[in-house]
């Protein structure tokens, strides 16, 4: 666990944990869509904070449970501090690029046009990605192969369902111009998936 892999390492997590929930606070306070917002999509934030939460403390009890699937090391931490920072700076790097277009929750503006500048050039969520390379960079900092899966698999399943809502709401949007842009750019992973 980083914890244990000396102070230094410890504030580093601390201070990129501490970013991302402030910052994730930011947008929940400045960046809900009041209107238009995607059928499916009602409720999800309130379930995306329960979700985290409970893997996180799974993760957590996953260190005490499972010892054995322990593989903590200063190297391995500083991998895991390495995709946090990583997550952290292209989630922030896409909500940039989205600029007014970007809300915490499913909506399309009346004004929305596809956005493929930026990290949408490669990937069309990125941000996604970012909250996928953040949480998997929690799960290494704790350095247990089940803390990783457990902390990792829901919170990929949320992102996998908030994909599916986001494209559907902009295929009926934005129509042809979206799927266009689905055709020559992957979801998650540039030219992978």
């Amino acid at each position: 666990m980083i914890l244990l892999q000396g102070r230094p390492l410890a504030l580093i997590y601390l201070v990129l944990f501490g970013a991302w929930l402030l910052g994730e606070v930011v947008l929940l306070a400045r960046r809900r869509a009041m209107t238009g917002v995607a059928a499916g999509d009602r409720g999800f934030v309130g379930k995306a904070l329960v979700v985290m939460l409970l893997a996180n403390l799974a993760a957590i009890a996953a260190l005490r449970i499972f010892r054995a699937a322990t593989f903590a090391t200063f190297f391995t931490a500083c991998i895991g501090l390495v995709l946090m920072g990583v997550g952290l700076w292209l989630r922030w790097w896409a909500f940039m690029y989205l600029g007014r277009f970007f809300t915490v929750n499913v909506a399309v503006a009346a004004d929305q046009v596809v956005v493929d500048l930026g990290p949408y050039r490669l990937i069309r969520h990125p941000s996604y990605t970012g909250i996928l390379l953040l949480v998997a960079g929690i799960g290494v900092c704790f350095g247990n192969v089940v803390s990783i899966l457990v902390i990792l698999a829901p919170v990929l399943a949320l992102m996998t369902t908030r994909i599916r809502v986001e494209e559907e709401a902009l295929m009926n949007a934005l129509g042809d111009a979206y799927r266009r842009y689905m055709a020559r750019t992957k979801r998650l992973i540039p030219a992978i998936y």
